[in-house]
């Protein structure tokens, strides 16, 4: 498969050499907007038969104000949010894509998830969210010793080499 963007190509090989080597276990993604990389992770995921959950508040500019919004007929959803563009360019994926409209700190909390062959990580981009995000999904991430090749899962995340990323990942992670 072939990506016009360098990053979604990138992210489909990635996704799916973690699949290879840990068949069967699904794959998470943190931070979705509008979709356009998820329909990577999700072609990666429907060749390897196993789901992509998506984790997302799916709005625009999240805040806990009061907005006036339209619903958007096909989906439900505000025409504000996010939600209506992720589910139209995921339309093609309906039967692998699991969308879940929360933010990853509720998700994490409620342990909704099990253990993933792959997360990527686009979350808010602030120290401390990025080292909340890190801490839960290494606790979500296949272990070398579940493994069918020993090696275990892979944690992705956007915008690493920006300081307010690499710092708390470096810390979570120091031996990445």
């Amino acid at each position: 498969m072939n990506f016009i963007h360098p990053e979604h190509q990138y992210l489909y090989e990635t996704a799916k050499e973690a699949l290879r080597r840990n068949p069967g276990y699904p794959i998470l993604e943190v931070g979705c907007f509008k979709g356009e990389s998820t329909k990577a992770l999700a072609q990666a995921a429907k060749e390897e038969n196993v789901k992509l959950f998506c984790v997302d508040p799916f709005f625009d500019h999240y805040d806990a104000g009061l907005r006036l919004a339209l619903v958007d007929k096909e989906t439900g959803f505000e025409a504000e949010s996010s939600f209506v563009d992720f589910k139209r360019n995921l339309r093609d994926y309906e039967d692998t894509v699991i969308s879940i409209a929360t933010t990853f700190n509720v998700a994490d909390t409620a342990c909704i998830f099990n253990k993933f062959a792959f997360i990527h990580i686009d979350g808010l981009h602030d120290e401390e969210s990025v080292k909340h995000d890190a801490k839960a999904a290494r606790n979500l991430l296949i272990p070398s010793s579940l493994s069918f090749y020993g090696v275990g899962g892979t944690i992705l995340f956007h915008d690493g080499t920006w300081a307010s990323v690499s710092k708390p990942v470096k810390e979570v992670f120091p031996n990445a």
